[in-house]
């Protein structure tokens, strides 16, 4: 796989940022000149594999980020404090987006992939500039967020009519593993039967499901509902947006169970009085 000098350069500045070293302290880690360390994150020089493999002992960093061009860094996982937050990891947080923070950039990452496929990988970074991020804070994907970077993304897609309902299902296609939810153990499920691994499925919704600080879960029969937290409820959020939403989150589900059960058991989602209802056969 050609893996672009600007991604490699990228993930190299926000494995540095999230560790707040400067560039002679990170060139001391690596055993590089702070020449070579600018041209590589600068995009201009290709990282060696001696380097890259040094990067990935000294940072604990999986290997395979390469490749996908994101980073699971093992950063506090999403928590009550972070709804409201102005530094994280060290990157500066925008204020516009400094608060309602329940999400990850997993949950924002399908968008970035389709801004980056239609228009480009600049296009895509200048984008989130101009929301007032620095652009690497989303290569770590459990970064938080809040729910208003996902409103802008899919505002954004949706004007430049690349995003409709409809191609709701295509953001989800040839998604590398774990970019989406947290990786899932299954040897705990085999040899059970398929009523307890629904159970146990259901059960671990808001235990995997990286949005869980923005829902609440509970079971209705064979059903799951899904009900806003609190904070939500309390934002103006379009009709169009609030449509996206539950359709989004029915196609997260679907790609979710298919990663912990043998057969899916989601049908489709429909509105109540509170949230969603995931209807399951």
């Amino acid at each position: 796989m050609n893996i672009s000098k600007q991604i490699v350069g990228s993930i190299l500045k926000c494995v540095r940022k999230f560790h707040g070293l400067k560039q002679i302290e990170f060139c001391m880690k690596l055993n590089l000149t702070q020449g070579t360390l600018s041209k590589i994150e600068s995009g201009t020089l290709d990282i060696t594999a001696a380097q890259w493999m040094k990067l990935c002992s000294e940072f604990n960093v999986d290997p395979n980020s390469l490749f996908i061009g994101r980073l699971n860094l093992a950063s506090s996982r999403l928590s009550p404090e972070l709804l409201s937050a102005k530094r994280v990891n060290g990157f500066l947080i925008p204020d516009d987006f400094s608060r309602e923070m329940g999400s990850s950039v997993r949950i924002a990452y399908p968008f970035i992939r389709m801004l980056e496929n239609k228009y480009g990988f600049e296009y895509s970074r200048n984008f989130l500039e101009s929301l007032g991020f620095d652009p690497d804070y989303f290569v770590v994907l459990s970064n938080p967020i809040s729910i208003h970077v996902v409103e802008k993304l899919v505002l954004h897609l949706v004007n430049k009519k690349v995003l409709t309902q409809s191609s709701i299902p295509s953001l989800f296609q040839d998604l590398p593993a774990g970019c989406l939810h947290n990786p899932l153990i299954n040897n705990g499920i085999v040899g059970l039967a398929d009523k307890q691994k629904i159970n146990m499925f259901i059960e671990s919704i808001p235990k995997y499901y990286e949005t869980d600080l923005e829902y609440k879960f509970s079971k209705k029969g064979g059903d799951v509902l899904v009900h806003d937290a609190p904070y939500l409820a309390d934002l103006n959020f379009s009709k169009d947006f609030n449509l996206f939403r539950m359709f989004y989150n029915f196609e997260c589900f679907k790609y979710f169970q298919n990663e912990f059960l043998d057969k899916p058991i989601l049908t489709s989602v429909k509105r109540n009085k509170e949230g969603w209802t995931l209807l399951a056969s």
